[in-house]
């Protein structure tokens, strides 16, 4: 397939690649036959995310704000840079 890269137009050996793939025999609903797996304790998860993920997202937002609170009072002459 990726042999001939300046041969856009030829379609049809692309086709017939996917032909001989044998696609057609893939059962797609398999997964949709599986008992659905058990609910996480509500405790454990939130946002979809464990407490790790949660704890760096929180550290990120409290440098977020330091920097845009600090932006904030340089821009109306609150506090003035030492050099």
């Amino acid at each position: 397939m990726l042999d001939d890269l300046q041969d856009f137009d030829d379609s049809a050996a692309f086709l017939d690649e996917l032909e001989d793939l044998n696609l057609d025999d893939i059962d797609v609903d398999k997964d949709a036959d599986a008992e659905p797996k058990s609910a996480p304790s509500p405790g454990r998860l939130i946002f979809g995310m464990n407490s790790p993920q949660r704890f760096i997202i929180a550290v990120e937002l409290f440098i977020l704000t330091l920097v845009l609170s600090s932006i904030c009072l340089l821009v109306f002459n609150v506090i003035s840079p030492p050099f």
